[in-house]
């Protein structure tokens, strides 16, 4: 395990009040679930996870979805507030939770043991190095503390789906100061999410092509679309749907602007399921190779109200699809496209042909009776002509053509 330098010593709590724990419980059925909400205030003493089990434990109603958590405290024991958010994520209820005022240290930990995380208006989370204020803890002892204490860490924040350039900060602050981290830079690092449970974007191999699967978890349901190189960027999307809802168009969602789909085809609708495939208009699908969010909507007939969802994008793959999709300029006549393909060795050169457009590529290729192909990288400008064209595999962010 990766040690991060300054994480030496863990904060060993000097006697002071102990976190103040305030249930509340609102039954506004059958207009809402039942809730449990909590206010957790002061600093994180030892013996706090165990009162906070205890009021827990008098709140088991099959009944009570939801449990919302306040937090407003400068931290304390690092133990007690990883014991907290173990208590929060084991719960099998909807578990939110919010800042109100500030939440520092190990109050930040306790916080992530929520499902969905927001920040109030006037909230802000801090973070720094943990350390013994008390300076008894032996060099050895403490090492080994710290080891066995940022492997917790580390597999909360893999729990939690947060960042651990979250764990990076915390050992980059000294003790004594304290880093407000700006409230872009949390989302960033999915420490507050908002109604967002889980995104996620992987590669999918459907019927021998390559396709991009999106995956959209929140508090709203679960939406999803895929995809994939035909006539165009073609999107197959599975959106919730609301009681009673009517379809009205449909639009494609890009960095927060609307691009409305011309060629929208309802496959079917079922068990609360809007299943849709259209290509995405050639407007949008530019925009998505730089765009930090995608999405799919369907407008109700009063277009006043919708449904769908949009998505953040953390990497490349969307860029890598759209490029491998849309060819930047037309294959000659004497050769044929192949989006999202390559073809694996029979290179022409051992080096390629660098910083070249995919047309000269393809010009390239003309050019030489023994070019039968050629694999184009498109991120990197970086041409491959082949001796043949056999043995193609699907390969997202590369474009080739034949002859």
């Amino acid at each position: 395990m990766r040690l991060f330098p300054g994480l030496f010593l863990v904060w060993l709590s000097t006697a002071a009040s102990a976190m103040e724990i305030v249930p509340e419980l609102r039954d506004l059925r059958p207009i809402y679930p039942l809730m449990l909400s909590l206010d957790l205030r002061g600093p994180i003493e030892p013996g706090d996870a165990e009162r906070l089990r205890m009021v827990l434990a008098q709140y088991s109603d099959p009944e009570m979805r939801d449990i919302s958590v306040t937090f407003d405290s400068p931290g304390g024991s690092l133990v007690e507030g990883l014991a907290i958010a173990n208590l929060l994520s084991e719960r099998s209820e909807i578990v939110s939770a919010s800042v109100d005022g500030s939440c520092a240290s190990a109050c930040v930990l306790a916080y992530l043991g929520a499902d969905l995380r927001y920040l109030g208006n006037a909230g802000r989370i801090g973070v720094h190095q943990f350390n013994d204020p008390s300076g008894t803890v032996a060099a050895r002892d403490a090492i080994d503390i710290a080891q066995r204490l940022s492997a917790e860490i580390i597999a909360l924040l893999t729990t939690q789906r947060v960042d651990t350039a979250l764990f990076k900060a915390m050992s980059a602050t000294a003790p004594e100061d304290i880093d407000w981290v700006p409230e872009a830079t949390l989302t960033e690092w999915r420490v507050v999410t908002g109604p967002v449970f889980d995104e996620r974007m992987e590669y999918r191999n459907v019927n021998g092509r390559v396709a991009l699967h999106l995956v959209h978890e929140s508090l709203y349901g679960t939406n999803q679309m895929t995809l994939m190189c035909g006539n165009g960027l073609i999107a197959f999307a599975v959106l919730e749907e609301p009681e009673l809802a009517a379809i009205g168009g449909a639009a494609m969602v890009v960095g927060g602007d609307e691009y409305e789909i011309m060629d929208l085809q309802v496959v079917n609708r079922d068990n609360h399921r809007t299943r849709i495939l259209f290509t995405v208009p050639d407007a949008a699908a530019r925009q998505m190779r730089t765009a930090r969010t995608v999405g799919a909507r369907i407008h109700l007939p009063s277009q006043e109200m919708f449904y769908g969802f949009e998505q953040n994008v953390r990497d490349t793959k969307i860029r890598e699809m759209v490029d491998s999709c849309l060819a930047p300029v037309e294959a000659p006549g004497d050769m044929h496209l192949l989006p999202a393909t390559d073809i694996p060795g029979k290179d022409l050169t051992s080096r390629g042909v660098r910083d070249v457009t995919f047309g000269e590529c393809q010009q390239i290729c003309l050019a030489d009776r023994t070019c039968q192909a050629v694999s184009y990288i498109t991120t990197k400008r970086w041409c491959w002509p082949k001796s043949s064209a056999d043995g193609r595999i699907p390969a997202p962010g590369i474009i080739s053509a034949a002859r």
